[in-house]
């Protein structure tokens, strides 16, 4: 190999010394490249397609996905609608009615913003067929495009709201449908997408079918309050009797403009993954390494080790509080005080399980459970998606837990805390578990 060689180049046999000219990417190119971003599985699909419905104000959403979203996917809602006129710049990149200056960005209040969505999902489809009624007008209008480019909008039949399907996902890039998972496991991530959705939004309905089967399906009520609303939708989501058992949660926090609501499981409904931890920072799911962290030590005297509980929990604050733009698949968040949401959390948690204390057993035998509901389908996961099973939980890097409690070695329990030995009722309970 050469100096002015890389490794890569070297492998490849090719030339690195002969100068390559800067080019202008071609369009297609250029999409598909930037769809890559957005758009690396079915399910990334459908969380962009649900996220549009719950944006145009959609109160009933139904899914239909066929060969574990690779065929077709497509979502129908009574939402808004486009208008015929704005369907061609809808699949343009950079267009959005979510935003029109720099500072709109600090005051979000959708789940869409970057105007990326349609046209990466547009590049990654072999074709894709929208069908749109807004109330003002009269018909609904079909639009499709393919790899040939768009036809022009044409009169269709449909009541008011948007349908758009979604056929041959990576039909053109070989490569990328290679590395997908198996069936199995991409069912189980298209249902993970569906139940994320619902359980944000409770008081919305939502119905999945795939192929043959309808492994979600949620009506919403009319008008119920925030706990019934999210009791139903856990019910749809898990199983009717976790749903019972859970604790409603409610709080705020003293020091900024916070608040909590939630589900908090009881010990008996967790499971050997992190699947049934469900985290949302103003209607979003996300994923964050802290306040998964505070969930975990929460329960951490209730449960065995590698053992992760059943949480649904709502963190809303001032859309100023948050940032949102991180990463095109929005789901990772930048608090401005995360200290204070680990608080609210943790203690918030900590307060419900110990208002249940003498209903609830201190451990639960570890070993494999039987679930129900949307979230059985999840452990299908293959493992370049599934969590971590058996490690206890670790705070992330840097990162320091106020007020934290030293452990305490006791015969058998070297797991419990030293706060909790000293309160005079588990004490209590801790005899008379050990006679």
């Amino acid at each position: 190999m050469s100096r002015s060689q890389t490794p890569l180049a070297a492998s490849a046999g090719s030339n690195t010394d002969a100068r390559r000219p800067i080019r202008q990417l071609p369009e297609l190119v250029a999409a598909q490249i930037a769809a890559g971003e957005v758009i690396e599985r079915p399910a990334a699909v459908l969380k962009e397609l649900l996220e549009n419905a719950l944006d145009a104000g959609a109160g009933r959403i139904s899914v239909e996905i066929e060969a574990a979203g690779r065929e077709r996917i497509a979502v129908h809602d009574d939402g808004r609608g486009i208008r015929a006129a704005e369907l061609p710049l809808a699949f343009s990149r950079h267009a959005t009615s979510k935003l029109a200056t720099v500072d709109d960005l600090g005051r979000l209040d959708s789940y869409g913003f970057r105007g990326e969505a349609l046209p990466a999902i547009a590049a990654a489809a072999g074709r894709v067929r929208v069908t749109p009624r807004p109330a003002a007008e009269d018909a609904a209008s079909l639009f499709g495009l393919a790899a040939g480019g768009a036809a022009a909008p044409r009169p269709a039949a449909r009541g008011g709201g948007t349908s758009v399907e979604v056929f041959d996902l990576f039909a053109g890039q070989p490569a990328r449908r290679a590395f997908l998972a198996g069936a199995r496991a991409e069912r189980a991530a298209l249902l993970r997408v569906s139940s994320d959705a619902l359980l944000a939004q409770p008081d919305r309905s939502l119905r999945v079918r795939m192929e043959t089967r309808t492994p979600l399906a949620h009506d919403a009520g009319a008008g119920p309050g925030r706990e019934t609303a999210l009791r139903e939708a856990a019910a749809a989501v898990f199983s009717p009797d976790a749903a019972e058992r859970g604790i409603w949660i409610d709080a705020r926090s003293e020091r900024s403009e916070l608040a909590l609501d939630g589900i908090a499981g009881a010990p008996q409904d967790a499971r050997r993954s992190r699947e049934r931890i469900r985290l949302f920072v103003n209607g979003r799911p996300v994923h964050d390494r802290r306040l998964s962290y505070a969930v975990q030590e929460a329960y951490r005297d209730w449960l065995g080790a590698g053992e992760f509980p059943l949480v649904v929990a709502r963190l809303r604050l001032p859309p100023d509080a948050v940032d949102v733009n991180i990463h095109p698949a929005k789901t990772e968040v930048k608090l401005r005080d995360p200290g204070a949401a680990f608080s609210l959390l943790q203690r918030t948690l900590r307060e419900a399980l110990a208002s249940r204390r003498s209903a609830i057993p201190l451990r639960m035998p570890s070993g494999p459970r039987s679930g129900n509901g949307a979230v059985a389908a999840e452990s299908a996961v293959d493992n370049r998606t599934a969590p971590d099973r058996e490690r206890s939980p670790e705070p992330p890097a840097g990162f320091e837990q106020p007020g934290a409690q030293p452990r305490t070695a006791l015969p058998g329990r070297s797991w419990r805390t030293q706060a909790l030995v000293h309160d005079p009722l588990v004490r209590a309970m801790l005899v008379d578990q050990d006679q």
